[in-house]
């Protein structure tokens, strides 16, 4: 059981330490694996698109490039 592995395996001196809370974190998986980044055609029909996603699974190791790029579409316009 959890409490089985947290107590004796990983923490041996929690003793009886009684877990709280567990949290489950989804992170988004795009169908074909690719990831989903750019300006939501449609978002605005009078004004160009005010909606921008960036939708990946890799999202932690490819964060600060992302950003760096994501940033240089937003701000500069740069495809």
């Amino acid at each position: 059981s959890l409490r089985t592995l947290f107590s004796d395996k990983l923490f041996p001196s929690a003793g009886d330490l009684e877990l709280e809370a567990v949290t489950l974190g989804w992170r988004p998986m795009p169908e074909d694996g690719l990831p989903i980044i750019g300006f939501v055609e449609g978002s605005c029909a009078t004004r160009p698109p005010s909606l921008y996603v960036a939708v990946m699974h890799s999202g932690i190791t490819l964060g600060p490039v992302s950003g760096a790029l994501i940033a240089l579409e937003i701000v500069e316009g740069v495809n």
